[in-house]
């Protein structure tokens, strides 16, 4: 949002939509894309010539964040610069090393001279892969839809877009049944992306519940997000 701000020059011009939207606006939505870890289950079946993972992946949840500038809003008297976070998601586990999974995020903000919603949804396969005992390596390959509004002094851009989306994990139940942690790295083909990174801590309580903190650092932005997931 604030490279929206700094860089448009009113009247609204095409090629300050383009610019703006699809080289600022689209690497803080993908900074929310968390990319949900997956959660405990049985495996379905195997695959010949892998090994059965640590994890499974069938799961359904939610998160709920935020998202900081690494810079402020100071040229438009913002007085909170932080944006409000939303993700969706769920996966499927086809068989022990491979599962579908899809997401929805959102942040949003909206305050004084401007108002801002950007938001992505997604599509992916993931190869969970038994790295050590008690570690999961799982790459991810999907396919992401990108949408951003922004309106100051309520004149307003748009822009959306699609693009491959792809990234690694590692998960570590660090105690078994109980605490897990986990790495991770994401990035996408839109032009002049760059990848970010994925920290996470995660409870698990009663088999089925788990509950998360997950922080993500891009380039410009911070995101923090905390989660619950159900699994079966």
């Amino acid at each position: 949002m604030k490279y929206l701000i700094r860089r448009v020059n009113f009247p609204l011009e095409q090629a300050d939509i383009n610019k703006v939207c699809m080289n600022q606006l689209f690497p803080i939505i993908a900074c929310t894309v968390f990319f949900s870890s997956p959660l405990l289950a049985e495996p379905r079946s195997s695959i010949d010539g892998f090994t059965e993972p640590t994890f499974s992946y069938t799961q359904i949840g939610f998160k709920t964040g935020r998202v900081d500038p690494k810079d402020d809003f100071s040229d438009f008297d913002v007085r909170d610069d932080t944006l409000g976070a939303i993700e969706l998601s769920g996966s499927y586990q086809i068989n022990q090393n491979l599962f579908i999974g899809g997401e929805f995020n959102q942040i949003h903000k909206s305050e004084r001279r401007y108002e801002g919603t950007f938001s992505s949804g997604s599509v992916f396969l993931g190869l969970p892969l038994d790295a050590s005992e008690n570690v999961d390596l799982i790459p991810t390959l999907g396919l992401g839809r990108f949408e951003a509004e922004a309106c100051v002094d309520r004149q307003c851009l748009s822009e959306d877009d699609t693009a491959a989306v792809f990234g690694a994990n590692l998960r570590i139940f660090a105690i078994p049944d109980i605490l897990e942690l986990s790495l991770g790295v994401r990035d996408n083909t839109l032009e002049d992306s760059e990848p970010y990174f994925l920290v996470g801590i995660a409870g698990w309580l009663v088999n089925h519940h788990r509950v998360s903190f997950d922080y993500v650092d891009a380039e410009g932005v911070r995101a923090f997000g905390l989660g619950y997931m159900y699994h079966w």
